[in-house]
């Protein structure tokens, strides 16, 4: 019976658009039968004789499948099955965009920033947990590549970090658009040697709108500018994210944190509400079916009348 039932949903569409055209075709033959009752009660009280069109049983069978009430309920059936479709949305792994700081500075110093950042930017290769792509500034441009491609990248020049995170925004609301009713969370990481990535004012006007977390990792520690901390928390408190001071906190636990995080905003994203929709399609199919009955029974003097 299971197999029934599962081999049923894979054809659901089929399954709708027959039902709709058989509910059109039920429709028209109650109708058409309505009018030849009503033709013999009329000639009983008149004393004439209304002569039913000669028709043959093949050709009456074949108009009835041609009647546009049988096309409507097909087209209506359709339309129950797509608004009726059970969501079974499965919960994805959370989708991070990374933004890599691969300038120049990032190889400067005694202890250079890139190890740190290139073993941070690899801990998020397990797509089980996160599905995670990295946008490397460095060399003036960005590129996209895997979390473990990384550290392949030689760093260079300067990092134009705004210009990474848009692109990472833009990937996020371009997956949005294309899987509607996707109730995996995505968020942006931006791992940084103390560079900002644009002001606080454009990214929050970017974030705030698609309730995308922003995470900032900073690995320069206590040189950055204080005001360029400042700015980082402020982003992070504002969008739900979180700041991190690479020099003090342990990679693997950061990587767990944000997963987490990424976690609960999925679960706060709610399931869409197709009963509106549903509603509307309910009452537009007996709308429809029930005027065509009315006005089809009411032809009682019509000779092109398919009905017996």
């Amino acid at each position: 019976m299971s197999q029934i039932i599962e081999t049923i949903g894979n054809y659901s569409e089929y399954v709708g658009v027959m039902a709709g055209a058989g509910a059109g075709l039920a429709t028209e033959y109650i109708a058409s039968r309505n009018v030849s009752n009503n033709r013999s009660q009329l000639s009983g009280e008149i004393g004439i004789a209304l002569q039913e069109p000669e028709v043959s049983r093949l050709r009456r069978v074949g108009a009835l499948a041609l009647t546009p009430i049988v096309f409507a309920g097909a087209s209506l059936g359709l339309l129950n099955n797509e608004v009726w479709e059970p969501n079974d949305i499965e919960a994805q792994s959370p989708k991070l965009g990374i933004v890599v700081d691969h300038s120049g500075a990032t190889e400067m110093g005694d202890q250079p920033a890139i190890g740190s950042i290139n073993l941070l930017t690899a801990s998020f290769d397990n797509p089980n947990e996160v599905e995670a792509t990295a946008y490397v500034a460095g060399s003036g441009a960005v590129e996209t590549a895997q979390p473990t491609e990384v550290g392949e990248d030689e760093p260079f020049g300067n990092a134009p970090l705004a210009d990474g995170f848009n692109q990472a925004v833009d990937k996020i609301e371009e997956t949005r658009r294309k899987e509607i009713g996707n109730q995996s969370a995505s968020g942006v990481l931006v791992i940084t040697n103390g560079n900002t990535f644009g002001n606080n004012a454009d990214i929050l006007a970017r974030t705030e709108a698609e309730n995308i977390p922003v995470f900032v990792a900073n690995v320069e520690g206590e040189t950055t500018n204080p005001s360029s901390v400042e700015g980082f928390k402020e982003v992070t408190k504002q969008t739900n994210g979180e700041y991190f001071d690479v020099e003090e906190a342990n990679v693997e636990e950061m990587v767990d944190q944000i997963s987490d995080s990424l976690e609960e905003s999925r679960l706060k994203n709610p399931a869409p509400n197709d009963w509106p929709k549903r509603i509307l399609a309910g009452a537009l199919t007996v709308a429809t079916f029930g005027l065509y009955r009315k006005k089809r029974s009411s032809m009682t003097l019509d000779s092109n009348s398919i009905g017996r």
